[in-house]
């Protein structure tokens, strides 16, 4: 695996929703007001172009003050190791609390979704992470805070943690125990801890968020997507179904009997389904 230590936004472009946005009246974030809802961090194929992270926010126009997103390393003897850094001091949600950042304009965001463009350099790394939003950022990109590759920091580059997110990849090929830094406000998604092979989703491609739940699983698809999850490989079957919507609402179809089905259920016949839409925009 390829091993870099630049920050991943060398230059970040807003979009003119995001420039109209920052003239109005923001709210500043809290510890869990903003977290991560979807996260494209290894798309099929090709990573340039097509990786994304999206942010939410529970209020709307959130000012992302003084926060940094950080993309912690997890994987054995590089464990603790800060891959990515990226400051948001000057975004801010959108009307919908939606906040995209993207590495390129493959993808057609709702309307209300402040948008940041400009190319994650490095790529966003694949394998066990942990992403954090944090405020106070004093570390460097490149700096072992886990020297003993014990799955527990040595010390605190930042004062406190807003949100965050952590998986292992149950990945053969790395070599040594995998870890997820458990803080505060960060959900573990699956095993905290795991040897090659000892637990986790092999070969994750996403994240999102579900009806209050982070689930990382594989996705079906190829570049630019549509992309929908691989049942196969997935940390929950609250994610099944699924399909990745950058820069809108989390949503995911349910089967649901359609009117006067009820009665011929009884005899074991269906007459047929609808689908509705469970949505999932800003549920903390």
């Amino acid at each position: 695996m390829l091993k870099m230590s630049r920050p991943f936004f060398a230059v970040c472009t807003l979009a003119a929703s995001a420039v109209m946005l920052s003239v109005v009246a923001a709210r500043p974030a809290s510890a869990q007001s903003v977290f991560f809802n979807e996260v494209l961090f290894n798309p099929p194929g090709d990573d340039n172009g097509f990786e994304y992270i999206e942010l939410a926010s529970i209020l709307p126009n959130t000012a992302l003050t003084g926060l940094t997103l950080l993309i912690v390393e997890g994987e054995n003897v590089v464990a603790g190791t800060i891959d990515q850094a990226i400051s948001l001091d000057s975004f801010v949600t959108g009307t919908n609390g939606l906040l995209l950042l993207r590495d390129s304009a493959t993808f057609t965001q709702e309307p209300g979704t402040s948008v940041v463009t400009s190319d994650f350099s490095p790529d966003i790394e694949n394998g066990a992470n942990t992403f954090l939003i944090v405020q106070g950022y004093s570390g460097m990109v490149g700096t072992d805070y886990d020297v003993d590759n014990n799955g527990v920091f040595d010390s605190l580059p930042w004062t406190s943690v807003v949100s965050g997110f952590g998986y292992i990849d149950n990945a053969s090929s790395s070599g040594g125990t995998d870890y997820v830094y458990a803080l505060p406000n960060v959900e573990v998604v699956g095993p905290q801890v795991g040897s090659p092979d000892g637990g986790g989703v092999v070969g994750p491609n996403a994240y999102a968020r579900i009806s209050g739940t982070g689930y990382v699983f594989g996705v079906d698809g190829t570049s630019p997507g549509p992309y929908t999850v691989d049942p196969n490989f997935v940390s929950g079957a609250g994610a099944e179904g699924y399909s990745l919507t950058p820069g809108g609402a989390n949503v995911i179809p349910t089967v649901v009997p359609e009117p006067g089905t009820f009665a011929l259920l009884g005899f074991g016949l269906l007459g047929g389904t609808v689908f509705a839409v469970r949505r999932n925009r800003r549920d903390a």
